[in-house]
């Protein structure tokens, strides 16, 4: 972030939430509206997994997995993006509140999360990466056996999707060369894709004026 801020996440309260501030070099710490609002996103959702160690103890883990996100920053924007795991959720958003966009599939806001009554774990987001005019982001559908490289926008606006075998979990664009790489988790083997004529009509696509916040 600049002025060499840090984006902080930290557990919430028995585990059910994720807690995000703003730490700055002098100590102090901010929360901006976006932030906020998704600080106040719980699930009730949980997995019991029964110890069998000494004393026959019962251990109750919490699903935080159901908040969990991978997390990318783009400076050029000043984005903060937030790619839920299993609630198929989108969060874009800048650190200083002045824009707000969620992408979803449970609840047309962040504030409907909380209103998700169970996982969808045949469903998973993954591999969240960003370019200079698009990010993308892995959706893999278990129950279909089909898996995606989704392409968005940084107004959240998708762009394209390509569909990819269930076996790779590595990916990555060349966009100078429009070059898509592929890997195979099983046998390593990497294979290039040629998707220029893709990434040329997404560089085509006007610009949002990106004013959207609270959305």
């Amino acid at each position: 972030m600049p002025d060499s801020r840090l984006l902080v996440y930290l557990s919430g309260r028995e585990r059910k939430s994720i807690s995000r501030f703003i730490l700055s070099q002098d100590g102090k710490t901010s929360v901006t509206d976006p932030m906020e609002r998704l600080n106040r996103a719980e699930v009730t959702v949980y997995d019991e997994e029964v110890g069998r160690g000494q004393g026959g103890v019962r251990f109750v883990s919490l699903s935080l997995n159901t908040l969990g996100t991978f997390n990318g920053y783009c400076a050029s924007r000043d984005l903060v993006i937030e790619s839920a795991r299993e609630l198929n959720t989108i969060c874009i958003y800048s650190p200083d509140g002045s824009f707000a966009r969620t992408v979803c599939t449970f609840g047309d806001t962040v504030d409907d999360i909380k209103a998700v009554q169970g996982m969808d774990r045949g469903r998973t987001s993954m591999r969240l990466k960003m370019y200079d005019d698009f990010f993308a982001v892995v959706h893999f559908f278990r129950d279909e056996g089909r898996k995606y490289v989704r392409l968005f926008s940084y107004d959240g606006r998708p762009l394209a999707q390509i569909e990819i075998p269930v076996d790779v979990f590595s990916f990555d664009f060349d966009t100078r060369t429009g070059t898509f790489y592929t890997m195979d988790q099983k046998t390593e083997v990497i294979l290039r894709h040629d998707v220029s004529a893709l990434l040329e009509s997404i560089r085509k696509l006007p610009e949002s004026g990106m004013t959207a916040s609270g959305q």
